[in-house]
C-alpha cells in the first residue's frame, strides 16, 4: 500500500510537470507539443480517485479544450471542456471552472452559437465575481461585448467591452486589455466608425507589441485589414492581410489563416478574379477550423456575388477545386504573389 501511495504521488508530481510543460507550449503556440503533454499527464493519472489528481485531471482537460480551440477543433473542445467543468464543480474548484465556462462561450462563439455563448458567459462572469477574479470577469465580458457586437448590438457591446477594459487594467491582465481594445475597434468598424476602430486597433496593437504577444498581433493586424477594405484603400488592406497572413502560418493560427483567406476570396470576387476567389472559398468552406463570424462576414457575401455573374455549374466546380487544394500550398502561392 505505501509503494502504491508513493507511485501515486510520483505519477501526479509529473503530471503537474507535464501540465506546466503544456503551459508553456500554448503561451509559445506549439499546439503539437502541448497536445502530447497532456496526453502523457492523462495517462499517468488514469483511474486515480483522490481529490488531488482529479483537480489535475481538471485542469488538463481544461488546457486540451484551450489547444483545440485554437485548432479550430470545435467539438472536440467542447467534449474537453464540459469533461473540465464537470470536475471542477464536483470538487469546488471555482476558478477552474469559470476558466471553463469562458472557454466554452469562446468555443461556442468562434461556430456562431451565440444563445449558447451568451449563456456559457454569464454563468462565467457572475461566478468570477462572486470569488473576485477580475481577470476572469473581463475576458468573459469582452467575449459578451463581441456577442453583441456581432448582434448588431453596438452601444450595448461598447459598454462590455470598457468594462473589460476597465477590469483587466485594474488586474494589469494586459492581453486581455489588448484583446478588448481589438473587440472595440471591431464593435466600431462594423457600426461603420472607420477611424474610431483603427484607433481602438492602434491602442491594441501597443499593448500586444509591449508583451509581445504574436497572436493578438495577428489579430489586430488582418482587422486592420478589414477597415482599411472598408474605406476603399485595397493597397493597405492587402499589405496587412500580407503581414498577418506570415504570423499566423508562423504561429500555426489556423482559424485566423483562414479568416484572412475568405477576405481576401471577397476582395477577388469584386475584382472579378473568379476562378482565385472560387479557389480560396472552397478551401475555406471545406475546412471545419473556419470560425463561423469570419464565413458569415467574408466567405457568403464573397459567395453571394460570384453566384450573381456565375452559371452554377462554374461556381460549383470552382468550389470543389478549391476544396481540394492543400492549405499550404495556396497560403505560399498568395504569398509570394504578394
Amino acid at each position: 500500500m505505501s509503494y502504491r501511495r508513493e507511485a501515486g504521488s510520483e505519477n501526479l508530481l509529473k503530471a503537474e510537470g507535464l501540465s506546466q510543460s503544456a503551459a508553456q507550449a500554448i503561451q509559445a503556440r506549439a499546439y503539437t507539443d502541448a497536445h502530447q503533454y497532456i496526453k502523457d499527464a492523462l495517462i499517468l493519472l488514469k483511474g486515480r480517485e483522490d481529490s488531488p489528481s482529479q483537480v489535475q485531471i481538471s485542469k488538463l482537460y481544461c488546457q486540451l479544450g484551450a489547444v483545440h480551440i485554437e485548432r479550430g477543433q470545435w467539438t472536440e473542445a467542447e467534449q474537453s471542456l464540459k469533461s473540465s467543468l464537470q470536475l471542477s464543480r464536483i470538487l469546488k474548484f471555482f476558478s477552474l471552472s469559470v476558466e471553463a465556462l469562458v472557454k466554452l462561450g469562446q468555443n461556442a462563439f468562434k461556430q456562431g452559437k451565440f444563445e449558447a455563448a451568451n449563456n456559457f458567459l454569464e454563468e462565467a462572469v457572475s461566478l468570477s465575481a462572486s470569488i473576485e477574479d477580475i481577470s476572469a470577469q473581463a475576458f468573459g465580458r469582452l467575449w459578451l461585448g463581441a456577442i453583441a457586437a456581432l448582434n448588431g448590438k453596438y452601444k450595448p457591446a461598447e459598454i462590455e467591452l470598457l468594462k473589460a477594459v476597465s477590469l483587466a487594467n485594474s488586474a494589469n491582465d494586459k492581453s486581455t486589455e489588448g484583446r478588448a481594445r481589438n473587440i472595440l475597434g471591431e464593435n466600431a468598424r462594423l457600426n461603420g466608425h472607420h477611424e474610431t476602430a483603427i484607433n481602438h486597433y492602434q491602442s491594441a496593437l501597443t499593448i500586444y507589441k509591449s508583451i509581445e504577444d504574436k497572436f493578438g498581433m495577428t489579430m489586430v493586424i488582418h482587422n486592420l485589414g478589414h477597415v482599411m477594405t472598408m474605406m476603399g484603400d485595397l493597397e493597405s488592406a492587402l499589405k496587412h492581410y500580407n503581414d498577418s497572413l506570415i504570423m499566423a502560418v508562423e504561429i500555426d493560427a489556423i482559424p485566423a489563416a483562414l479568416e484572412i483567406l475568405a477576405a481576401l476570396a471577397q476582395i477577388a470576387a469584386k475584382a472579378g478574379e473568379n476562378d482565385k476567389a472560387l479557389n480560396l472559398l472552397g478551401l475555406v468552406f471545406a475546412n471545419s477550423a473556419a470560425p463561423k463570424e469570419a464565413l458569415h462576414m467574408f466567405a457568403e457575401p464573397a459567395l453571394a456575388l460570384l453566384k450573381q455573374s456565375l452559371v452554377v455549374e462554374k461556381v460549383e466546380s470552382g468550389l470543389s477545386h478549391g476544396a481540394s487544394l492543400n492549405f499550404e500550398k495556396v497560403v505560399d502561392e498568395l504569398l509570394t504573389e504578394n
